[in-house]
């Protein structure tokens, strides 16, 4: 392919790529270049004959194989003014999704405005939880929308606190005007009745060494999130909590202030339970979660959603209970090979990894018995899971998304690379015959560029 590029100068990037997409098989083993003319393909083919690393190339770590695809969705915590300004200007399925829900609010149930807090990067609407928690719901919506556009179907949706709404929605089980009666009702509750002066804070500890920072802590705290064995939150009065991170931070420690100024997650909101059920019954057309194929691992009850359940008291559930994301990614382990983490930057991931790599070791234990130290060590390293992000938070453009679309297709052997393409590329024609590329494919790209001899072969290859 190299030596054709040197040898066709009137072949461009992109009809080279509609030639190799239109005639070639893909093969397990694979490279993704994303490039846009010829110097950015010579490099990178360069790259991957040499095996050097190269910021245009995607290499596939293992040969592909089937990827079970679970979509994670962060709660609050993750978002911020602007956060979907790059993704509704440039993805048509994002802005589609993020107006449906933009029309829901605004018509049906008479919210304010996010599209503000989701396009424009100021401060503006920082604290008002009547923009955030809708804003969340709508981003991480847009962000699913975006990867099934793109052909990543999930098999498996996990929530994370508020975003159980957002995966309720993907895999199923509610819709999205349902979703959104939820959201809203809870964020007006919160805005009119609950306390303030509270925090959060997530923490580098486990939960021994968190309930014994918290006895000893005169201040009110509780333990209200289990992200994985050594990521922790605490919900509390703000001085308690910011005397924690310090605390926790002289020990060499990670430990960051989450500002969700209502106590999140703990037994405070329990008075408001009735409040917070008849109001969102009143506005639900299904009061009950639907079935579905594509299960829901939910953090409210750390595990698999039943169908059935009330949709009004699960969610005050969602907002009183103490979020077991652990539990919850652990119950996925055997449903899903490869986590996508829908957020525009990675908030879940080091919690993801811990959690898959426990759930590997404790399912394998038995069999690490009869293994060698070496082998035990080397199968303890290598859990067989992949993790993706959606973006970077200092991104400018899809890019980075690009990258983490071209990792899942270098992973996954039932990618759909059609999708990829406008139509201007007719479709690759009947499958090659075994043996290929020991025998002819015959036929005709419909594209201008020359079709290289290594990809159309003019005759049958001989034994």
């Amino acid at each position: 392919m190299r030596a054709y590029l040197d040898e066709h100068p009137d072949a461009g990037a992109d009809q080279i790529s509609a030639a190799l997409l239109r005639t070639r098989t893909v093969r397990p083993h694979r490279a993704l270049a994303m490039v846009s003319d010829r110097d950015e393909l010579r490099r990178a083919l360069d790259a991957v004959v040499s095996g050097e690393s190269d910021p245009a190339v995607v290499r596939g770590e293992r040969p592909a194989t089937t990827q079970r695809t679970a979509f994670v969705f962060p709660g609050q915590g993750s978002q911020r003014p602007g956060m979907g300004r790059i993704y509704y200007d440039r993805s048509a399925a994002y802005r589609a999704r993020v107006d449906e829900c933009a029309v829901i609010l605004g018509d049906e149930l008479g919210a304010p405005e996010p599209l503000h807090y989701l396009l424009v990067e100021d401060d503006q609407y920082t604290d008002d939880i009547g923009v955030l928690q809708p804003a969340l719901f709508m981003h991480t919506l847009g962000l699913a929308a975006m990867w099934l556009a793109a052909g990543v179907t999930p098999v498996a949706t996990i929530g994370h606190s508020q975003g159980e709404l957002a995966a309720a929605v993907v895999c199923g089980m509610s819709t999205v005007r349902d979703a959104l009666v939820a959201t809203k009702v809870r964020a007006d509750l919160i805005a009119e009745h609950a306390p303030r002066g509270y925090t959060m804070a997530v923490l580098g500890v486990d939960v021994a060494e968190c309930e014994s920072i918290i006895a000893r802590n005169i201040g009110w705290l509780k333990l209200s999130v289990v992200n994985s064995p050594h990521i922790v939150a605490v919900s509390g009065h703000r001085a308690a909590v910011l005397e924690v991170i310090e605390s926790v931070r002289a020990s060499a420690r990670f430990a960051k202030e989450i500002r969700v100024d209502y106590p999140a997650h703990t037994d405070v909101v329990a008075p408001y339970r009735r409040l917070a059920v008849e109001g969102v019954r009143e506005h639900l057309y299904e009061w009950t979660f639907d079935d579905s194929d594509i299960p829901l691992f939910a953090s409210t009850i750390g595990g698999r959603m039943p169908p059935g359940l009330p949709q009004a008291d699960f969610w005050f559930l969602n907002l009183r209970n103490r979020v077991r994301f652990d539990q919850a990614t652990m119950a996925a382990a055997d449903s899903a090979d490869l986590f996508v983490e829908l957020a525009d930057n990675p908030m879940l991931a080091l919690a993801v990894q811990e959690n898959l790599v426990t759930a590997r070791a404790a399912k394998n234990a038995a069999e690490q018995e009869n293994l060698t130290t070496a082998r035990a060590a080397e199968n303890a390293a290598d859990t067989g899971f992949g993790l993706v992000a959606t973006s970077r938070r200092e991104a400018e453009d899809l890019t980075e998304f690009t990258r983490n679309l071209a990792t899942v297709a270098v992973r996954d052997v039932r990618f759909r690379w059609d999708l990829l393409t406008d139509g201007a590329v007719a479709k690759p024609g009947p499958a090659a015959p075994q043996g290929f590329p020991r025998r002819a494919v015959s036929d005709t790209a419909d594209t201008d560029a020359d079709i290289p001899d290594w990809i159309v072969p003019p005759h049958e290859i001989a034994d």
